[in-house]
């Protein structure tokens, strides 16, 4: 080590510090970005999905059965389609499971959108307990779908921005 008067290697200088650093791509960044966000949203879904199986318990325990059953469809929607979040973020052929993942993720927001109206027929007897939780699991559920649908939505957007990118680079 130097002192701050003494000698310095060439070329560390401050007149060159940055001359030879290259710029990241933006399509890079939102990519690196989405997974990240992907991958919250992956663990949020399975967590709802988690809470749904908890819902079944909770339940069938009360003999609510029409609930439990609803409760037990989510679940396996939700693990279904938040297992392949992180498939999505990673690194091996990321494109063609984003756009599975986001798929996937627009049936579960259809499915939980009458989630509502299903629970409020099926459900006019229930404790209110059950109905709340239900309905706490099923608003972090459609957080996690949505999170997840917008992210791979912006993944796959920076996917197309990076062969635009290279097809102008042809030309």
């Amino acid at each position: 080590m130097s002192s701050g008067g003494g000698p310095r290697a060439a070329g560390s200088g401050r007149a060159d510090e940055g001359k030879f650093r290259q710029r990241v791509d933006t399509h890079y960044k939102e990519m690196a970005a989405a997974k990240k966000k992907i991958g919250y949203a992956g663990v949020l879904g399975l967590a709802g999905a988690a809470g749904f199986v908890t819902m079944t318990f909770t339940a069938a325990m009360q003999d609510q059965v029409p609930i439990a059953v609803l409760a037990i469809m989510y679940a396996l929607m939700g693990a279904v389609t938040h297992r392949g979040a992180g498939p999505a973020a990673g690194s091996v052929n990321a494109e063609k499971k984003a756009a599975s993942y986001n798929g996937y993720l627009r049936y579960q927001g259809f499915a939980l959108a009458f989630a509502g109206p299903i629970l409020m027929g099926i459900g006019s007897d229930a404790e209110l307990v059950i109905l709340l939780g239900f309905g706490g699991v099923w608003l972090a559920s459609v957080v996690a779908a949505a999170m997840g649908y917008f992210a791979s939505t912006a993944l796959l957007d920076a996917f197309r921005q990076q062969k635009l990118k290279a097809d102008a680079k042809k030309q």
